[in-house]
């Protein structure tokens, strides 16, 4: 006779004939420890992402503080260059002359073309001293080994603004003639060029226009963006440890 189970029945409730037992309190999710290991990774992690986070936020109030520094120098009078007392971000005067080759600083781009930020050697008065004088940026010719069309070189005294040498991330000069007197390089380094131009170079650059080849100091914007990824990351490990911890629970169990 084919009887069913009633409905509501204890054995209805215990899961029928099956034997599966039925526990309201099982049902739904609950909290379960993970385990000593993911407890001290989740740990570990999300503290050094949130102490690289704050990190992050001190550098960017130094560099803001530099911008201001710098912005607040280049609006000052202009002074005559002191080769013992050379300030960055300083606008200055110097008095001398264009002396040795030109060169072309490689692997500048503008307005989406490459091209050349162009410097000349400039000995000053004195003679024992020289710097590197920017003159300007020329668009590069198609073939590599065509000459660009140069800018004039100075003549008189000159002004700008007193720069660290760029950092172009060259490791050596990589000197490169394209024709008698004027060189491509790669990077700007102080000993080699003082070295191969025989000149006492002052480890700067007088720039008339400092903005285009290097942002003063980019301030605090980037650093303010690595620290909201640190503390996104922190957030997205506190996430996964906590699902790991909150698992679901079956409804049955044997």
């Amino acid at each position: 006779m084919g009887f069913g189970i009633p409905a509501g029945s204890t054995a209805d409730r215990n899961g029928g004939e099956g034997g599966l037992m039925y526990n309201p309190g099982m049902n739904g999710r609950q909290w379960r420890y993970p385990g000593f290991w993911p407890t001290l990774v989740a740990v570990v992690l999300t503290g050094l992402c949130v102490a690289l986070g704050f990190w992050q936020l001190s550098r960017a109030a130094y560099k803001d503080g530099l911008q201001a520094e710098f912005l607040q120098r280049s609006r000052m009078p202009i002074i005559d260059l002191q080769p013992d007392e050379v300030v960055p971000g300083r606008r200055v005067r110097v008095y001398g002359q264009a002396t040795g080759p030109t060169l072309l600083l490689d692997n500048r781009v503008r307005e989406g073309r490459p091209g050349y930020e162009v410097f000349v050697p400039y000995r000053l008065n004195d003679a024992a001293h020289a710097v590197l004088l920017h003159t300007g940026w020329v668009a590069a010719p198609i073939q590599r080994e065509q000459v660009p069309e140069l800018p004039g070189l100075p003549e008189g005294s000159q002004t700008g603004v007193v720069l660290a040498p760029l950092r172009t991330g060259a490791a050596q000069l990589g000197w490169e003639a394209l024709e008698p007197g004027v060189y491509r390089v790669q990077g700007l380094h102080p000993a080699e060029l003082a070295a191969r131009l025989q000149l006492p170079l002052l480890p700067i650059l007088v720039s008339p226009e400092p903005t285009a080849i290097r942002a003063p100091v980019a301030g605090g914007v980037r650093s303010r963006g690595y620290a909201v990824q640190w503390f996104g990351i922190a957030l997205a490990a506190l996430f996964v440890y906590v699902t790991m911890a909150y698992k679901r629970v079956h409804e049955y169990e044997s």
